[in-house]
């Protein structure tokens, strides 16, 4: 695939996903909460479900005590959703910066990547801020961080790998 259309196509990505975090942070506290609690508890009954078919289970707890495990697991699982989040948008930022660079300086890379990211997180939770029932923290900023470094260190350790591989076969 031509540089060109690379640029363009991560361009693309990066700005329609940017935008969907953005779209997630601009529910009011209350539905993101209640949405969020709600794919937990489905994800719950699908699980249970499933380990029944399995055999391993024949019988499970009432919807409400779904609901209740579904309360207590959302504050972890948004926070791991933010470090997914934000391990995409480090994914699709450090492919596109690499074929910018044309896949040199991976250390400038690293950097740019975390700086660009960083700062859209920052802004992200400043947007927050001013949507009801929602606050902008710091600790969010952290934890989206994490998602970020995850996606660079995963996508450079690939590229390391897939680069020395490749000058060993032309030795070869």
């Amino acid at each position: 695939m031509k540089r060109t259309i690379k640029i363009i196509i991560f361009s693309i990505l990066i700005i329609l996903w940017g935008t969907r975090i953005f779209m997630f942070s601009a529910t009011n506290g209350a539905d993101s909460q209640a949405q969020s609690t709600k794919a937990i508890a489905k994800a719950i009954t699908i699980a249970l479900k499933f380990t029944n078919k399995l055999g391993l289970t024949n019988e499970h707890p009432s919807d409400q005590k779904i609901y209740q495990a579904a309360e207590v697991l959302d504050g972890p699982a948004r926070k791991m959703m933010h470090q997914a989040e934000y391990f995409i948008l480090a994914m699709l930022v450090m492919i596109l910066v690499n074929i910018l660079l044309n896949y040199n300086r991976y250390i400038f890379s690293f950097i740019l990547t975390l700086i660009a990211c960083i700062a859209f997180a920052y802004f992200d939770e400043f947007h927050q801020t001013f949507v009801i029932g929602r606050t902008g923290q710091l600790k969010d900023v952290v934890v989206d961080t994490t998602g970020m470094i995850y996606a660079i260190l995963i996508y450079t350790s690939y590229y390391y790998t897939y680069q020395n591989g490749r000058k060993r076969e032309k030795n070869k």
